[in-house]
């Protein structure tokens, strides 16, 4: 492959495993699965749904470090911040809006008979943009190196994408294409919609979602918790010079196991994150009780976890309680150091500074 000519011969799926299925390849995909089925083995936590609590934070963590590979930068603290006052810098609105696609994908992707369609793939591309997404059309659209600008891909021409797509579609939806394990499936996914490569802008961000979304279709994960954006950001090298080392030497294998790697290290992490998580949840829950008989007082704890930092005012409406009481209440809670308060010109804000902290690590 030229770099400084269309890929329109990128080959279609499915692509011929049989020098790659190796022992080795075989043995990776095992422990690979394995790590990954674990983290289903915690969807209920104190007889509570995860997705309940924790899902919101756990998405929007994905977001950051998926942003952070396109050179948008934001923290946890920033985004969370700003989401609760409506306050939204552009970068932090970019990392909402990653993690909004996400949710609302997987709820449509529930209510289409579990199907990715080309039609689902634009529409994620549509809620990142915040626009009216379509499949790129213009022509000599090239990949740069931002700090040399020398080309370092140049995609297939636009009249090649229909069918390129329509065949990616295809593989995603009909297994009898290529009986192969899903987690190998999702990095082939990953590497030939990356080289269609078809909208103009955003394209990576979109793959990444489309990776989690096709491992919850397959029945792999209940819900979008793998932060495999995490993982490529510690190994960014490596990973363009893998994509792009299939396209020029065919190094499917090195490139195969460097996606099982990061779903089988980025599963580990996303396990010990949640334990932790859970621990301080069953503690500051625990806490809030030993501390007070009210009736919402379990509630007020869910809704701190699930929104990172809350405003007095989404307390109140999410409460049955009245204003003195909730304002009494958390004084009392101020003072035991069981949450924290900020405050901005018109907002009081509530958080627990550990979980912060953990979502953080």
């Amino acid at each position: 492959m030229e770099n400084n000519k269309p890929f329109n011969n990128l080959p279609l799926l499915p692509v011929n495993f049989e020098n790659v299925m190796t022992t080795k390849m075989y043995k990776k995909v095992i422990k690979t699965n394995k790590e990954l089925a674990r983290l289903n083995w915690i969807e209920l936590m104190n007889n509570r749904k995860i997705s309940e609590i924790f899902l919101n934070s756990l998405v929007l963590t994905e977001s950051i470090d998926s942003n952070i590979i396109e050179n948008i930068n934001t923290t946890i603290d920033s985004v969370a911040l700003s989401n609760a006052i409506k306050d939204l810098k552009w970068s932090e609105k970019e990392t909402i809006r990653y993690k909004d696609a996400m949710m609302y994908w997987l709820n449509e992707m529930k209510t289409k008979n579990n199907i990715l369609s080309l039609n689902t793939i634009i529409w994620i591309q549509e809620k990142i943009e915040e626009n009216t997404a379509w499949i790129r059309k213009v022509p000599w659209t090239i990949l740069k190196n931002e700090k040399t600008w020398e080309i370092v891909y140049y995609p297939p021409e636009p009249t090649f994408l229909n069918n390129l797509l329509n065949n990616l579609e295809l593989y995603i939806n009909k297994p009898e294409v290529q009986e192969l394990d899903d987690c190998i499936k999702s990095a082939v996914i990953h590497y030939q919609f990356e080289s269609i490569h078809p909208f103009l802008d955003w394209n990576w961000r979109t793959w990444r979602i489309l990776i989690l979304l096709y491992l919850i279709k397959q029945w792999l994960l209940n819900f979008p918790i793998l932060y495999i954006s995490w993982y490529i950001n510690k190994n960014k090298s490596d990973y363009y010079r893998l994509l792009q080392e299939v396209k020029s030497k065919n190094n499917w294998e090195e490139y195969i196991m460097y996606i099982l790697d990061a779903i089988e290290n980025q599963s580990k992490v996303t396990w010990d994150k949640i334990l932790k998580i859970n621990k301080l949840y069953k503690e500051v829950n625990y806490n809030f009780t030993k501390n007070s008989n009210l009736n919402w007082i379990e509630k007020l704890c869910d809704l701190l976890f699930q929104k990172i930092y809350i405003t007095f005012w989404e307390i109140l409406e999410n409460l049955d309680v009245s204003k003195p009481t909730l304002i009494k209440k958390l004084n009392e809670l101020e003072v035991l150091g069981l949450i924290n308060k900020v405050k901005d010109w018109k907002n009081t804000l509530y958080f627990i500074w550990e979980y912060l902290e953990t979502l953080k690590k």
